[in-house]
């Protein structure tokens, strides 16, 4: 008869620092109700973020500015590459005639209103000509 050897895995261990403690919720919750801007809360998690991965990744000249929330886990460079910081990779964006868009989160990002707002100039075709100088991929060309 054959024994079977039984294997019980330990359980995860919790990382607090993803959690906030209650007096942060009750006031999150306060700001909320309230309709007031939850900024304080978004730079304070934004400067934890250690970009130097990123800084490394970019071009000269290249800059970046964090995507407001629902997607504030994401970046928009002056190259039109959008990067999700929590697994450091390149986001694939969509081409569409003389539109960049992409997708994050259920969520469509359109390249020319996220230019505007950080008072950057957008050039589609600048944008088509740095993807292909750099060999960068794009969803819908050829």
């Amino acid at each position: 008869m054959a024994k079977i050897l039984l294997k019980l895995h330990q359980p995860h261990k919790w990382d607090k620092s993803k959690y906030i403690s209650d007096d942060e919720y009750y006031e999150l919750e306060k700001l909320i109700y309230n309709d007031k801007p939850l900024t304080k809360y978004y730079n304070r998690y934004q400067e934890e973020f250690d970009d130097t991965w990123l800084q490394q990744v970019l071009k000269e000249d290249e800059v970046y500015k964090y995507l407001e929330s629902p997607v504030d886990n994401y970046v928009i460079t002056t190259y039109g590459r959008v990067f999700n910081i929590k697994t450091m990779r390149q986001v694939k964006p969509s081409l569409h005639v003389n539109t960049f868009t992409v997708s994050l989160k259920d969520c469509p990002i359109n390249f020319k209103k996220e230019f505007i707002k950080n008072n950057w100039i957008y050039s589609p075709s600048f944008i088509k000509e740095q993807y292909k100088k750099y060999g960068w991929k794009v969803s819908g060309q050829k």
